[in-house]
Parts: C-alpha cells; structure tokens; sequence
C-alpha cells in the first residue's frame, strides 16, 4: 500500500518547495525522519528570527516586509505537521 502526502523542502527562510510524495511502507522511515528533520529547520529559522527581533510572535513580524515569508514558513510547518500526522495513522 503507498500514500500520497505533502513533503516539504525548507532551505530558507524565502526558499521553501512543497512536493508530493509517495510513501510505501519500505520508506516510511526514511520519510518520516526527513519530514522531522525539516520540521526542525522550520523550528530553527523562527527561533532564530525570534532573537534577532524580527518577530514578535510566530505570525507577527515586526516589519511587515516579512509577512509573505512568514506566511510560507507557518504554511510549511503545518503541512509537515499533517503529513507526519497522516502517515502515522496511515502505517500504524
């Protein structure tokens, strides 16, 4: 059985690709620990906007110039969240 779910590719903060893959239970987790690992790079860039006072908050800027970024950075770590949250109903 295979899964067709969203992956993201955060490199940063203005070059964020969505894809789609497909998950067979042979990769799942591989994909899975990539899904993770760009969960953290999206956690890393806000965090990291966070001390430099960008931001005030995950959907504040300071500066309205960084709202489009933002914006795809928030849309990125929520489709990671629910594509993490479909494959472990999905496989498990």
């Amino acid at each position: 059985m295979e899964l067709l779910t969203k992956g993201v590719i955060v490199k940063s903060l203005e070059d964020i690709e969505i894809i789609t893959i497909r998950v067979s239970e042979n990769k799942y987790p591989l994909i899975k620990g990539k899904l993770l690992e760009q969960q953290q790079v999206a956690r890393n860039i806000t965090r990291k906007m966070l001390k430099e006072g960008l931001i005030n908050s995950i959907s504040r800027p300071k500066n309205k110039q960084h709202q489009k970024d933002l914006n795809k950075l928030n849309l990125a770590k929520r489709t990671i969240k629910k594509s993490l949250k479909d494959l472990n109903d999905f496989f498990k």
